[in-house]
């Protein structure tokens, strides 16, 4: 009797993943001719293509931020310094290094990232409110900096004097310049890569393990889970994601401002 029902259940469980993922994947469908149809839909109810833009940026951040608080169950008060960061490190490097999009959202987003990496050394074994005050503390320290960084950062008025420039794909050029249609499936097209990246971390044994811990940091311990290690990688990760948010923000507005940090 009880093989039948076991049998049953293993029978029962592929029709019953089927009929939960079917709906989700027209779901998803759905969302994506959504987002891919935007320029063309969205003048209709009076808007405009770069408010989309926009939501693409902030949505990225958040999730971003949702890997370590979501996830993981780690509160971060201070990720703004991060998003802040990649936003800075692509204006600086279309203002004094090249003039080169790729290169201005790899640079904002390792000097975001790997300034987070580097911190999360540091607070890994705090937990609840101390994590969370340390992270306001490092994120105003940056926010200070670029406050008072005048002559580099352009202080409280801002980092201007840059734009984001036309993209060379082999023999094609893609002119994401004018801020239209091409600037916005420029936004789409990282968003989805790290989108389809999250998803690929989340359902990885890495995701499952930031989950155990989110749900039982001792049970997790006692599985053996190094549960320090997750923790800096999740934050590390988290912070990279944000700032890549944070380097589409500054091409977005080709400006980036100290409340980004803040």
């Amino acid at each position: 009797m009880t093989s039948n029902v076991a049998e049953d259940v293993a029978v029962a469980s592929p029709r019953r993943a089927e009929q939960l993922t079917i709906p989700r994947l027209a779901a998803l469908l759905v969302i994506w001719v959504l987002l891919i149809a935007v320029p063309y839909w969205l003048p209709l109810l009076g808007g405009y293509t770069a408010l989309a833009g926009r939501v693409l940026v902030f949505g990225l951040a958040a999730m971003g931020l949702n890997l370590l608080l979501g996830f993981t169950g780690v509160l971060s008060f201070g990720h703004a310094a991060y998003f802040g960061l990649g936003a800075y490190g692509a204006g600086l490097t279309l203002r004094y290094l090249a003039h080169s999009t790729p290169l201005a959202v790899l640079n904002g987003t390792l000097l975001g990232g790997l300034v987070g990496t580097l911190f999360g050394l540091l607070i890994v074994r705090r937990r609840g409110v101390y994590f969370a005050m340390c992270t306001i503390a490092f994120g105003q320290l940056w926010y200070y900096l670029a406050y008072s960084w005048n002559d580099f950062t352009g202080g409280f008025d801002g980092l201007r004097d840059f734009q984001r420039a036309p993209i060379s794909v082999g023999p094609w050029t893609i002119d994401i310049t004018a801020g239209g249609n091409e600037f916005y499936f420029f936004l789409l097209a990282i968003f989805g890569a790290a989108v389809a990246l999250l998803g690929l971390l989340i359902r990885s044994p890495f995701g499952h393990t930031l989950r155990a811990i989110r749900e039982n940091e001792r049970r997790a311990r006692f599985l053996a889970i190094p549960v320090e290690r997750q923790i800096w990688l999740s934050f590390s990760l988290s912070c990279f994601f944000t700032a890549l948010a944070g380097t589409l923000y500054a091409l977005l507005n080709n400006f980036a401002d100290p409340l980004a940090l803040h």
